[in-house]
């Protein structure tokens, strides 16, 4: 039956999206370079051959979770999103965590990031192996006291170089954590970290390869909008395939409770992590992460 229906051409979909889009901003504003590394167009043919570019293999499981504040009183207010599903805490060079506090917790469900000879990481070694918990499988030690951060939205309005920011990824040593600080732009946020996550899986062996952690930009505006926000920027994490995700929980306990949620939201009920690739094919994205792994790869 469908060989009855003629096949549309580019050129026929470029009239229909220049008619709808009706006189407002030219299409052609639409597309965007960046540098002489990245160049993004809002529509892609079928004739384009963009190729599939497969995460492989494809996490089945993303652990979310916090970074741990300095302040006591801050350090208490996360034991209610701990027992809500919370998987992750993530110590910097001056962070600790009470030992009265730590025995609340059921640390044999999470997964610790600690800079080594940190306080945290020494304590939370000797923590867990008083109680048996495989130090190997639950805690990462980075062994740099420096960790890399890529922020996203300044790269995508021109603030912060791409170029210098894919050479500081170049330049990484193992067993490190490059941070990579979201955007509100979904697409673009998941075409440059699967990118990324590949050139890392190709260089580096597994158990030596650095951390990648995505953690969500401070959303500006209501509660109710910095949630909308929140979500958008976790799916896109989610999609690109990164195992770890850090928040900022908010002060308020609805809306903590409503943010321990969204990975069950996502893994639990939408089954993001259960398919083989849930994004490969998708002309935009695909051209996006190509362009940055092959950057990566070819400009040492």
């Amino acid at each position: 039956m469908f060989i009855e229906f003629k096949e549309i051409s580019k050129d026929d979909w470029l009239q229909k999206i220049v008619k709808e889009y009706r006189g407002q901003k030219s299409f052609e504003d639409l597309h965007l370079k960046i540098e002489d590394i990245l160049e993004i167009h809002p529509f892609h043919h079928v004739s384009d051959k963009v190729p599939s570019f497969k995460i492989n293999p494809f996490p089945n499981f993303t652990r979310f979770g916090v970074q741990v504040p300095k302040v006591y009183d801050q350090q208490k207010q996360l034991l209610p999103l701990l027992d809500h599903g919370i998987q992750l805490l993530f110590f910097d060079k001056n962070a600790y965590w009470d030992e009265e506090e730590a025995k609340k917790i059921h640390w044999d469900y999470l997964f610790t990031i600690a800079h080594q000879d940190s306080q945290a990481a020494n304590f939370i070694r000797d923590f867990l192996s008083k109680r048996r918990i495989d130090v190997d499988n639950n805690l990462f030690i980075s062994k740099s006291q420096n960790t890399l951060s890529v922020d996203l939205g300044s790269i995508y309005d021109g603030t912060t170089s791409l170029k210098a920011e894919l050479e500081e990824i170049q330049n990484l040593s193992n067993e490190v954590v490059l941070f990579i600080t979201l955007s509100d732009h979904f697409l673009f946020n998941i075409g440059l970290m699967r990118g990324i996550k590949s050139y890392l899986q190709d260089k580096y062996d597994a158990k030596k390869r650095p951390l990648v952690i995505a953690q969500c930009e401070k959303a500006i505006g209501s509660q109710e909008e910095s949630l909308v926000s929140e979500t958008v920027q976790i799916t896109s994490a989610v999609l690109s395939g990164v195992e770890h995700v850090l928040f900022s929980p908010n002060s308020k306990a609805w809306i903590q409770q409503y943010q321990s949620m969204i990975p069950h939201l996502l893994q639990e009920e939408s089954h993001l992590n259960f398919r083989e690739d849930p994004i490969s094919g998708s002309g935009y994205i695909d051209s996006v992460s190509w362009q940055i792994f092959d950057f990566l790869q070819t400009n040492k």
